[in-house]
């Protein structure tokens, strides 16, 4: 029953560190 949640919460936090890869990069 947890892990759609785990999932979910896991897939929302890869795409906000991806989303804000190049501004930790490039500036």
């Amino acid at each position: 029953i947890l892990f759609p949640w785990l999932l979910t919460q896991a897939t929302t936090y890869m795409a906000g560190i991806f989303s804000n890869l190049p501004k930790f990069i490039g500036g």
